[in-house]
């Protein structure tokens, strides 16, 4: 039987919860070397989390944004599983 991707809302969470930190990262001109050699994260950890995104804490988040990587109220949701603010 062939592999496949697992489905389902979790998976497709994980996935966009990746880019989200990814496109920050992209936006600030910030690349994962960069967040190793001033000690933010390890580069295990650092790959780990990306394995699995659920697992970044809000020190991590916030140690990033140190470094110059800023994360929208949105984006921070969005990486927790929460559904983005509605209105103003």
């Amino acid at each position: 039987m062939p592999k496949t991707t697992p489905l389902g809302r979790n998976t497709l969470w994980k996935k966009s919860a990746v880019k989200v930190i990814q496109n920050c990262m992209n936006n600030a001109d910030v690349k994962p070397r960069d967040l190793f050699q001033r000690k933010v994260i390890t580069k295990s950890v650092y790959y780990g989390r990306m394995k699995n995104a659920g697992k970044f804490t809000l020190q991590e988040l916030k140690d990033m944004e140190q470094v110059g990587v800023k994360f929208s109220d949105d984006d921070i949701l969005m990486i927790f599983g929460r559904a983005p603010r509605k209105g103003g």
